[in-house]
């Protein structure tokens, strides 16, 4: 059995110029809203053995915020392809984890999440800011990702 959680980064400072979304940050909202995330996370009891996160300073703001408000352990590890988001990118970077990762964080942006979402689970859903998705598979290694039909357990998304 495999987990995956699909969060997408919470609420962002608008872009300044092109060519800085990288470094774009959480706003305000975002923070509180990615301290809810982890707040929910807490109280589900859901223990995470590996964050996989874009490299994006809101993304990684929005793990780091969620990682210490479930009091969870796992340090996030920065994935490039987390970022540039196509379906397959992602499905390629969650294909090759090590499959002692029974619960999986993947933090990053849309459409891509979204896509991902719907690939995975047949359920149209579009993630908002600080959307967080629970996909359970019946696999015992993440490399048969698309072989067995994820089932959505839940997916909570922020008053917006």
């Amino acid at each position: 059995m495999k987990v995956l959680l699909l969060l997408r980064h919470a609420h962002a400072a608008p872009g300044e110029q092109s060519g800085q979304d990288l470094e774009r940050p959480l706003d305000s909202r975002g923070l509180k809203e990615a301290e809810g995330a982890g707040g929910f996370i807490k109280t589900q009891g859901v223990n995470v053995d590996l964050v996989l996160c874009s490299p994006a300073r809101r993304a990684q703001e929005t793990a780091a915020k969620l990682i210490s408000a479930a009091e969870l352990q796992a340090v996030p590890l920065l994935d490039e392809r987390i970022y540039e988001g196509s379906t397959g990118l992602l499905v390629q970077a969650v294909s090759e984890l090590e499959d002692n990762n029974e619960i999986v964080l993947v933090v990053g942006h849309n459409p891509g999440l979204s896509d991902l979402l719907h690939l995975l689970t047949a359920q149209a859903i579009a993630l908002r800011p600080a959307a967080l998705a629970r996909i359970h598979f019946n696999i015992s290694s993440w490399n048969n990702l698309l072989e067995a039909k994820g089932k959505l357990e839940w997916c909570v998304q922020p008053n917006n």
